[in-house]
C-alpha cells in the first residue's frame, strides 16, 4: 500500500450492504453551476463523472489521490461505474458499493457529491436504488437513443424509491418529473436550449 494507503471512517451500511450517502439540496447553487467532464481540462465549478470507466479506475485503485483531486474540485458527482443489463447480480453489487463508498468517504472529508442514478434489469432496480437517502440531489445521464423506453422505466422506479429534491440530468433531455435541471454532458456552459428548459422548472 505505501504512501497510498488510506484509513476509511465507519460508512453507514444498510441491509443491502450498500453504504448510505445523501446530498442536501442546499449544499450549493445548484441552477448556476458550471459543470466539466471529469478529466477533461478547463476551469469549472464541479466535474460530472459520466465517462469511461477507465478515466475512474483510479479513484477506487488509487483512494488517496482520489481523494486529494476530489477535494481540490470542491463539487463532484459520484462515480458512474457501468452497469450492464447482463452482468450478473454480485457485478452489479460491486458496481453500485464501490460508487457509493468513495461517495461517502468524500463526502466525510468535506467534499459535496451528488449521488448518481444507476440500473441494469429491472430484476436489480432496489439493489440499484439502495444507499441514496431519501430527499438527496442526485445525477443521471440521459437516455442513448432508442433506449428512451427502458430508460424511463428505470428513472421512474428510482425517483420513486428515493424521492429526491433535486435531479440533475446530464446529456439527452427526457422529460419524466419536474424538478429536474438539464447540463449539457460534454461542456460545461449551459447552451441556450438548455436554458429554456431550467427556466421552465423554476
Amino acid at each position: 500500500m505505501g504512501r497510498y494507503q488510506i484509513h476509511i471512517p465507519p460508512i453507514d451500511c444498510g441491509p443491502a450492504g450498500i453504504p448510505s450517502v445523501f446530498c442536501s439540496p442546499s449544499a450549493a447553487d445548484w441552477q448556476c453551476l458550471t459543470w466539466g467532464r471529469w478529466g477533461s481540462g478547463g476551469q469549472y465549478d464541479a466535474r460530472h463523472m459520466f465517462v469511461d470507466d477507465w478515466r475512474l479506475e483510479h479513484l477506487w485503485r488509487k483512494q488517496g489521490e482520489g481523494l486529494a483531486k476530489v477535494i481540490c474540485q470542491g463539487i463532484v458527482t459520484a462515480p458512474d461505474y457501468t452497469i450492464e443489463q447482463n452482468f450478473p447480480a454480485p457485478l452489479v453489487q460491486y458496481q453500485i458499493f464501490r460508487s457509493r463508498m468513495l461517495a461517502a468517504y468524500w463526502i466525510a472529508q468535506g467534499v459535496i457529491v451528488v449521488p448518481v442514478l444507476q440500473w441494469s434489469n429491472p430484476s436489480f432496480f432496489d439493489l440499484c436504488s439502495a444507499g441514496i437517502r431519501p430527499l438527496s440531489v442526485v445525477a443521471v445521464r440521459g437516455p442513448q437513443q432508442g433506449t428512451e423506453t427502458a430508460w424511463l422505466q428505470g428513472v421512474n422506479h428510482m425517483i420513486s424509491t428515493i424521492r429526491p429534491s433535486l435531479i440533475l440530468h446530464f446529456g439527452r433531455r427526457a422529460a419524466y418529473a419536474d424538478n429536474v435541471l438539464y447540463f449539457p454532458l460534454r461542456t460545461g456552459k449551459l447552451t441556450e436550449k438548455f436554458k429554456k428548459n431550467n427556466s421552465k422548472n423554476r
